[in-house]
């Protein structure tokens, strides 16, 4: 087997990092991370505002966004030449500069609960009595059960029922997507020629309003917790499964068993499991698996009365404890679908088809970053190519040595903070600070 690294060209790179002039003694940092952290969301805005417009308003909106570059541009020259410190290998300065860095670009709603009902984006929006639009509050997206399946105003009442006092009371937003009633969520697998299509379209009738929501609506990237219904929790584990790094944790009101799920992709998330009489087999089943995965990952919770368990504070008090680990030192691909086989910053880009292999030798990917020893370390299984993203927090990116299935080489790369920015701003996700990458091929 040959292990080939190469080294991605990223084309004409803004802002590449390059060393400092000198100064005659370095400044303190706080007053140039502000002023650089003020230019990073002038230009994610003006990004977002050109992304998102069409015709002579995106033409002008073009002019603006160069111009928001420009002053990042020149933000960033004077920050690396006050400090004496390249930006983008200071883990903790991005940190600060790019926390809660995207705000949305429109009005947000009213406070209190409004509901959406534009085609294939019908939502239903809870935000407190204190919400400000420049704050990045943190987020449940709520998935109804089967009776609330294409219909907003049951949406809102389950909404009401579940979160209305815990959400005020706990100063949390509320996103829940009115599923259509003829999208499946009940199948925790797809099955049959349509499988893919089935599959995609659950996740499109979640993410479509999500990601409209978020136009307007400012949520912390790094505490959306999903609360999926009776009905919905085999369909919420599968989608936690498949995009890892967009969720801190779980809540599933109605455990069911799901044999297909690969716990391994499940890698250091919390889930909740909320257990009642007739799923207490189930919840006791699938809280010993998940433990076993990662130890104390999964809560079991027994509330007094029936399902949907309204007057629980238990859960919204769990749900606001939840943060992401967006650079997780350690990150599992484990696919359940061909398409999605990405989490944090390692993606697969060439494996064996996942449909019909066994789960003990479906494509598997597992990476360990140590900063310490500067090392990262991949054990692939069923994979032919990936893609691994590094940064600061995780390695020393000029300069470190990979390690795929024992074997050993030096790389090194040149840091970019425009290779950063911008796929910071593709996701809309200012948590993976990713400075480069490298392409893997495994023959």
């Amino acid at each position: 087997m040959t292990l080939t690294i190469g080294l991605v060209a990223f084309g004409t790179l803004l802002f590449a990092w390059q060393d400092p002039k000198p100064a005659q003694q370095p400044q303190p940092k706080a007053s140039h991370i502000q002023v650089l952290r003020k230019a990073v969301r002038a230009c994610a805005a003006a990004d977002l505002r050109y992304n998102s417009s069409t015709g002579a308003e995106r033409a002008a909106n073009r002019v603006s966004r160069n111009a928001a570059r420009e002053v990042l541009k020149d933000s960033l020259t004077k920050f690396e030449q006050a400090t004496q410190q390249p930006l983008v290998l200071d883990a903790d300065a991005l940190l600060e500069v790019f926390e809660d860095a995207f705000a949305p670009a429109k009005t947000p709603p009213a406070n209190g609960v409004t509901v959406c009902e534009k085609e294939g984006e019908e939502r239903v929006v809870f935000l407190p009595d204190d919400y400000e639009p420049s704050k990045a509050q943190p987020t449940v997206v709520l998935i109804g059960g089967r009776k609330q399946r294409g219909d907003a105003a049951a949406m809102k009442a389950y909404l009401e029922e579940t979160w209305g006092e815990a959400a005020r009371r706990e100063h949390m937003t509320v996103i829940a997507p009115v599923v259509p009633p003829d999208v499946d969520l009940d199948r925790a697998h797809h099955k049959g020629p349509d499988k893919e299509k089935l599959t995609e379209e659950a996740i499109a009738a979640v993410f479509r309003p999500l990601g409209a929501a978020w136009m307007n609506v400012h949520s912390s990237r790094d505490r959306v917790v999903i609360d999926c219904g009776r009905g919905a929790s085999a369909f919420g584990l599968r989608l936690v499964s498949m995009f890892p790094d967009r969720f801190a944790g779980i809540v599933l009101r109605w455990p069911v068993a799901d044999d297909t799920l690969r716990v391994e992709a499940l890698q250091g998330m919390p889930v909740l499991l909320i257990r009642s009489p007739e799923t207490k087999a189930t919840c006791d089943r699938l809280r010993k698996q998940l433990n076993v995965q990662t130890p104390g990952s999964c809560q079991v919770l027994t509330p007094p009365g029936e399902y949907p368990f309204a007057g629980e504070t238990g859960i919204a008090e769990w749900s606001r404890q939840q943060r992401r680990d967006a650079m997780a030192k350690r990150v599992v691909v484990a696919p359940i679908h061909d398409r999605f086989h990405h989490n944090r910053w390692i993606r697969i880009r060439r494996a064996d088809p996942v449909a019909g292999a066994p789960k003990d030798n479906a494509p598997l990917l597992i990476a360990d970053a140590d900063r310490e020893k500067n090392t990262i370390t991949v054990t692939a299984r069923g994979v032919q190519a990936f893609t691994v993203m590094v940064g600061p927090s995780l390695v020393d990116v000029r300069d470190f040595t990979l390690i795929v299935n024992g074997k050993e080489q030096n790389v090194k790369l040149q840091p970019s903070f425009d290779y950063m920015f911008r796929s910071l701003s593709d996701r809309f996700d200012p948590g993976i600070l990713v400075t480069g990458r490298y392409k893997v091929s495994l023959d």
